[in-house]
């Protein structure tokens, strides 16, 4: 069995993030792999971020996103702003039930700077065609 030695290596991750890891490995081209590999996913603070907006989402029946990775994970927490925002407030409580009429990413992407009214008026009227 071979020693292992231990690296430490900064990564910049897929989110723009940098981070320090230590890597126990046979030789500093196996640990420059590992931290090479890292670079392609997103850091711990990212993952517990997607990972936490995900089970808010669930917890409030909101179905899973169309789109691709990328998009789903920013939607994901647009539409969990706004669905958060729209059932704090009495006056669009009810539009708050309706965010889960929308499944395009890309819907929640285009409007994330959309006025309160321009969304609650969409999500009323998706959640009558839907009904």
């Amino acid at each position: 069995m071979s020693a292992k030695f231990e690296y430490r290596r900064s990564v910049t991750h897929r989110c723009g993030h940098s981070q320090s890891h230590t890597f126990f490995a046979r030789c500093r081209q196996e640990a420059d792999s590992w931290a090479f590999n890292l670079k392609k996913v997103e850091c711990d603070a990212c993952r517990e971020k997607t990972d936490r907006i995900a089970a808010e989402a669930k917890a409030a029946n909101l179905p899973a996103l169309l789109g691709s990775p990328n998009q789903i994970t920013w939607a994901n927490a647009i539409r969990q702003r706004i669905y958060n925002m729209l059932s704090r407030t009495d006056r669009y409580h009810h539009a708050a039930s309706c965010c889960q009429h929308e499944t395009q990413a890309t819907w929640w992407i285009e409007n994330r700077k959309a006025t309160i009214q321009i969304i609650v008026a969409h999500l009323t009227d998706s959640g009558r065609r839907a009904a």
